[in-house]
């Protein structure tokens, strides 16, 4: 076995977490400051 597709593998699977920890950060963003617009309505 070559270590070359391993590598390869090893980094798709970094750049699909890092979108994935992206698409989270996003949500929990919006999440949070959904949560302070509808704290700071009366």
């Amino acid at each position: 076995m070559s270590p070359a597709p391993d590598a390869a593998e090893f980094g798709q699977q970094l750049v699909l977490t890092q979108l994935h920890l992206q698409q989270t950060d996003v949500q929990l963003l919006a999440r949070t400051s959904w949560l302070f617009a509808s704290d700071s309505i009366p």
